[in-house]
């Protein structure tokens, strides 16, 4: 039985996030060497951004961040009034 202050821990396979187990699994599952070169890919770059001191999760967010922008719209997009375009013409 785990201490109850190692529970929270992340699992790891090897120094990797055990998560990064589903990219080797579809390597495993479709052996090419393009897929080989995309799984040591993100491998590196999650070992990359691990050193940074991110975990899986919060580089995830990191970069759900970077694309988005610092700015959020405080409603769901469903709840959002769609654009209106009051220029366009009629085509026929």
């Amino acid at each position: 039985m785990a201490h109850w202050r190692n529970t929270f821990k992340a699992p790891r396979f090897f120094f990797f996030d055990a998560r990064l187990a589903i990219f080797l699994v579809a390597f495993l599952l479709h052996i090419r060497p393009w897929t080989l070169v995309v799984i040591c890919l993100i491998f590196g770059l999650f070992y990359w951004v691990e050193r940074y001191g991110y975990d899986f999760k919060s580089a995830l967010r990191a970069i759900r961040l970077y694309f988005s922008g610092p700015r959020r719209n405080p409603q769901p997009q469903e709840k959002m009034p769609h654009p209106k375009d009051y220029d366009r013409r009629p085509l026929f």
